[in-house]
């Protein structure tokens, strides 16, 4: 009779067990973060003499299915995709703002200028010639000012982003560092930490967009963060980041707080904004202060050699902006008067009015200027420059994720909750705790039998 009761009793209290887990599992069906939960439980056995007599099962456990490993291949491919977004979205907008729609672009402003001064090779005494001389490098000139400001604008956006960045890392390390503690206390205690773990995974998953990290895990639940080889959390111990910039180079580094050892960030949202601010955006504007200071020599060499209309007076037609050494501006005496700007080399045997200095630069859209390209050709093929980076970054954005989304689909078969197999189960825990209920009311009606017998 004890056996059995011990039976039933077992069962009504695995079967209660069991609903409320299921009960929590459907509840938190759309959690984000939440792993299912199932009953772990074990054997209870008696002895009688040289026998065991079985006394049902118990709850040893509520196991949370989360499989770490497939876990932790996520965190990569967050920190991958991350990367590559940032970087597809910026040179999205390096793209929209290098070209426009009206095709009055970098390519078409140095073709023009050139060809005006071809039109004064052909017509020197022109003064509306001379005029749209100036009014097209003054175009140019606006469109590499343009080009500059993109490029220092984005620079400065993502300076700024980093800076906030890191403080949301470090508010992520302090939130996991808590979480670690409360979770050491509960094994301590023998309580559940199920649903801190979830919490814990949820922010290791953000901050994996973020920055890359390596993710180690103990026993007992807590886990260490290191940036290859850095430890930025330990335990309850954070190393907490902070943003070093360094304004004599324009580079910006990001280091631990206490030591100021640099932390290498090459992946995630950090990685690529770091990438982007001291290497892409700089090697950008290199090229196109290299372009612009060969227009500057070799037109100024040309010119300096020829005359205006004036006088014998040897000048530049493009100066450097004593504010900005990467501005170009017009001489002022040829603003002041057009009549100096230099078509006619003095030297030529021919009449005054030979137009040759003109022409000749007018025929440096013929030059190879940089890396074997021709101005118009570099113009070109630097204004397509995000573009090329864009196209070729959407190919692994979709890569990437579309393996992401394979290993959520392997992460959500282990630990999503489905909804038909969680109502399968609460009508298997309802009709065993109803058996065991009738069992136990018919072994109530025997022992109450039994008695009024012997009574």
């Amino acid at each position: 009779m004890r056996t059995l009761l011990e039976i039933t009793k077992s069962g009504m209290d695995v079967a209660q067990r069991g609903l409320e887990t299921t009960s929590n599992n459907i509840a938190n069906v759309n959690t984000e973060g939440y792993a299912r939960q199932r009953l772990v439980t074990n054997s209870l056995f008696s002895r009688n003499g040289q026998f065991f007599d079985g006394l049902g099962v118990r709850v040893t456990d509520v196991q949370q299915l989360r499989d770490f490993r497939l876990n932790n291949l996520i965190y990569e491919k967050n920190q991958e995709l991350s990367f590559l977004n940032v970087k597809s979205n910026t040179y999205s907008q390096l793209e929209t703002s290098f070209t426009t729609e009206s095709g009055n672009d970098l390519d078409s402003r140095i073709s023009t200028f050139l060809n005006t001064f071809g039109d004064l090779a052909a017509n020197p005494a022109s003064l509306d010639i001379r005029r749209k001389v100036v009014s097209d490098a003054e175009q140019l000139i606006d469109t590499f000012n343009n080009l500059h400001t993109s490029i220092s604008s984005q620079k400065s956006m993502i300076a700024e982003d980093v800076e906030s960045l890191v403080g949301v890392v470090n508010q992520q390390l302090n939130d996991i560092a808590s979480l670690n503690a409360q979770i050491k206390q509960s094994y301590v205690n023998k309580r559940s930490t199920n649903g801190l773990i979830d919490q814990q995974a949820l922010k290791i998953n953000e901050l994996s967009k973020l920055m890359n990290l390596d993710v180690h895990r103990n026993e007992e639940g807590q886990v260490d963060l290191t940036i290859k080889g850095i430890s930025v959390l330990a335990g309850t111990k954070v190393h907490e980041l902070y943003l070093a910039n360094d304004t004599s180079s324009d580079v910006i580094n990001v280091r631990l707080r206490q030591g100021g050892q640099g932390v290498d960030l090459d992946t995630g949202e950090l990685g690529a904004f770091i990438e982007l601010h001291n290497t892409d955006l700089p090697k950008l504007e290199s090229d196109l202060n290299d372009f612009s200071t060969q227009i500057l020599e070799r037109v100024n060499n040309l010119h300096t050699s020829g005359v205006g209309r004036n006088d014998d007076i040897r000048r530049s037609f493009f100066e450097l902006d004593g504010t900005n050494p990467n501005k170009l501006i017009i001489n002022q005496d040829i603003l002041s008067d057009i009549r100096n700007i230099a078509a006619e080399d003095p030297n030529s045997s021919n009449a005054s009015g030979n137009g040759i200095i003109a022409q000749q630069i007018a025929d440096l859209k013929e030059v190879e200027f940089l890396k074997g390209y021709k101005p118009t050709e570099f113009a070109i093929q630097f204004i397509s420059e995000p573009g090329t980076r864009l196209h070729a970054l959407e190919s692994n954005v979709e890569l990437r994720s579309s393996e992401l989304d394979l290993l959520k689909n392997q992460d959500q078969q282990v630990s999503g909750v489905n909804m038909d197999e969680e109502l399968s189960k609460m009508i298997q825990y309802q009709q065993g705790y109803q058996g065991a209920a009738k069992i136990m009311q018919s072994a109530q009606l025997m022992y109450q039998s039994l008695m009024s017998i012997l009574g």
